[in-house]
């Protein structure tokens, strides 16, 4: 939550307590006066709204005016009474003027936060008056929502909360708000009993138990007053037998059980009219068609059954139309993107595919909220981090309306959205596989697997870093191929990774320009092929002098202890040079450092290998795996690939590259670059922006 969103919504939420408090505390009103003042002064100054300021303005002195005639009696309680009228009018006057966007979620939360002191307690007047002034907005979340669930959530705390008034007045807003409920979405209820006669009949049914369970007893509406009905006409009668100027301008010192006749008995018609007017205004200027049309005239007509409290008529009616102002500032959203493997300081390089495309959507204008997860390698805390990403994403998803969940690493990032995704209509499901996700390494992995296959017959579209992965997802899992889409983990960002000279680049990695480098960098985990390099150094070592050349491994693991164990039984620590996991800052120079990147992985799940290619974007040349994902992009044109299975081919390899002429590793360099630059950035964002969209 932003600081202006949190500081808008305490602000908010000091006035809603203010104005429903005022009327039962008047040694408050004195306190309530500054704001007042503060606010119109603001307004004046700032010259907002000239036109209705003045209106206001005249209509407040002439007030003040007549409060002091010597004949009314009871002055300062008028005059606290009329600060009070009028605190929230221009409270809500300053917020629309500013159009201030609030957090619909956390409003959302303190509005089920007072539905449930209703329900505990139903005697306060306090949290009525404050349930009455956000229930628009409440109302609007119901009627908005695109989750099937989190309707039936809130609409069984709302019709808890109304229930629980025990008064006649909250059965008549349950009415009401039913037939708005029937009103706002008449198409899609008709098509619904249209198209499904069985579960029309069942919702019915539900919806008829549900009422008879709660329906007011006769014991309840024998306590119901009815007295104030009768005596309006006695009320209207004094109304008409005062003096003239008190009919212009108000009585103030009547009230009656029935709202809409106390607006006008208070403001008189002069007062009456100017709130019209006012009502008007704003209504002209706001341009609300639809459901935010008939949310007002909603709002207005449940303004009229204010529990006797004249403050929750101006603060119910005025104060909502901050909701309906901000109608929809962030109701729609257009991704939500779930990740369970996200770049932090201590791994840099893990996931960092994410986040290039979490940047590359948001700076393509799409409004995108990110749940991330970053890796750790302590149990209790990697515990703890998945319970905190699970709750974050399935609330987020439940709660807010986007056009998309983007799930990444599919067999454990899905499970929290599931449900969400599955109660509500409007919203694709895109999952984008990535690794041992969908291809096992180890009998651990099975469990993705089946969890995977479970969730991409559910997916919209499906995207596979690789043409690899894309034969794995239609083979495998009979995924239709024309709901894949390739797109290579982000892309390389060609400004980034980039030629730069080697004696900078060595310099810049704290490397010896004396010595020729080949590196490898990768996590040192099972099957990512370290192992074939040791041994393939070791064989190379024995046969050949290897003059001015030394090794560099970059990265970390979980089997950087085997790792080291190997170099030191070869006896190659003179010849290896180690370190762990870089930037991507960092890498460019290590890249640039190196005559040959080293890939020797045999991973099944290596879906692409960045690397590789972020390698060649830095015209060096790549020794790599001719198999998975690597093998999509490696050949003879423009590396020198070779059979991770078998060591010798490695050993081949690399004499071969040690033996190349400047002329040939130039063409493979030159052909290499020519790869890459099909799988830049700039060159495959069309791809997965065409995946979203609008």
């Amino acid at each position: 939550m932003t600081k202006e969103n949190f500081s808008n919504l305490l602000g908010l939420i000091i006035i809603l307590i203010l104005t429903s408090m005022a009327y039962f505390f008047n040694n408050l009103r004195i306190i309530i006066l500054i704001p007042l003042l503060i606010t119109l002064i603001y307004l004046i100054k700032n010259k907002q709204d000239k036109k209705i300021l003045l209106s206001w303005g005249i209509y407040f002195i002439i007030n003040i005016i007549y409060l002091f005639r010597e004949d009314l009696p009871n002055l300062i309680p008028n005059i606290l009474h009329f600060i009070n009228l009028y605190l929230p009018l221009f409270f809500s006057l300053y917020f629309i003027r500013h159009n201030i966007k609030l957090n619909k979620n956390i409003l959302t939360l303190i509005f089920i936060i007072l539905s449930l002191f209703i329900i505990i307690n139903p005697f306060s007047n306090l949290i009525i008056s404050l349930f009455l002034i956000t229930m628009p907005l409440f109302i609007l979340t119901i009627i908005k929502t695109n989750n099937y669930l989190f309707k039936l959530i809130l609409m069984v705390i709302f019709t808890y909360a109304l229930f629980s008034l025990n008064s006649l007045i909250g059965y008549l807003c349950f009415i009401m708000t039913i037939i708005y409920f029937i009103l706002t979405n008449f198409k899609s209820i008709l098509n619904f009993f249209r198209t499904n006669y069985l579960k029309s009949l069942i919702t019915i049914l539900v919806f008829l138990l549900f009422l008879t369970s709660y329906l007011p007893n006769l014991a309840l509406m024998s306590r119901v007053d009815f007295t104030s009905f009768t005596s309006v006409s006695t009320i209207f009668q004094n109304f008409l037998d005062t003096q003239a100027l008190n009919k212009l301008l108000g009585l103030f010192s009547f009230q009656t059980n029935i709202d809409l006749l106390t607006i006008f008995f208070n403001l008189g018609i002069v007062g009456s009219l100017i709130y019209l007017s006012f009502i008007f205004y704003i209504l002209k200027n706001a341009k609300l068609k639809n459901v935010y049309l008939l949310t007002f005239i909603f709002t207005i007509l449940l303004s009229f059954f204010g529990f006797n409290i004249l403050t929750n008529i101006f603060a119910f009616t005025l104060v909502s139309l901050i909701f309906i102002f901000n109608k929809q500032p962030e109701e729609k959203r257009d991704i939500l993107l779930i990740t369970n493997m996200y770049p932090s300081k201590k791994y840099p390089h893990y996931g960092v595919f994410v986040d290039h495309t979490y940047e590359l959507l948001k700076e393509n204008g799409y409004q995108i909220d990110l749940v991330k997860m970053t890796k750790s390698s302590n149990i209790l805390d990697k515990l703890i981090k998945y319970i905190s990403f699970y709750l974050a994403s399935f609330f987020k998803a439940l709660v807010n309306n986007y056009s998309y969940y983007y799930v990444h690493f599919i067999s454990h990032s899905t499970i929290p959205i599931f449900i969400p995704y599955l109660t509500s209509y409007q919203t694709k499901l895109i999952l984008n596989v990535h690794g041992n996700d969908i291809v096992a390494d180890t009998k651990i992995d099975n469990k993705n697997i089946k969890r995977s296959r479970f969730f991409l017959k559910y997916a919209d579209n499906v995207i596979a870093p690789s043409k690899y992965f894309q034969d794995v997802l239609t083979s495998e899992y009979q995924v239709n191929k024309s709901k894949i889409t390739i797109y290579p983990a982000g892309g390389v960002d060609l400004t980034k990774f980039k030629k730069i000279p080697r004696k900078e680049a060595l310099k810049l990695s704290g490397l010896n320009s004396k010595y020729k480098y080949l590196g490898f960098i990768s996590r040192i985990e099972k099957d990512k092929g370290y192992d074939t390099l040791i041994n393939a150094i070791y064989n190379i070592k024995t046969s050949t002098k290897l003059k001015n050349i030394k090794f560099l491994i970059v990265g970390s693991g979980s089997e950087v202890d085997i790792l080291e164990k190997l170099i030191k039984k070869n006896k190659l620590s003179k010849l290896i040079i180690r370190k762990d996991f870089l930037s991507q800052e960092e890498l460019v120079y290590v890249y640039n450092s190196l005559e040959a990147l080293i890939y020797p992985t045999r991973r099944k799940s290596e879906s692409l290998g960045l690397t590789g290619l972020e390698a060649m974007a830095c015209e060096t040349l790549v020794i790599g795996s001719n198999l998975y994902g690597p093998g999509s992009y490696l050949n003879k044109q423009n590396s020198l690939p070779f059979n991770p299975y078998e060591e010798k081919t490695l050993e081949e390899a690399i004499l071969k590259f040690l033996n190349l002429k400047a002329k040939e590793k130039n063409e493979l360099i030159k052909n290499a670059y020519n790869t890459v630059e099909e799988y830049s950035q700039e060159k495959t964002k069309s791809i997965i922006l065409d995946v979203f969209k609008k």
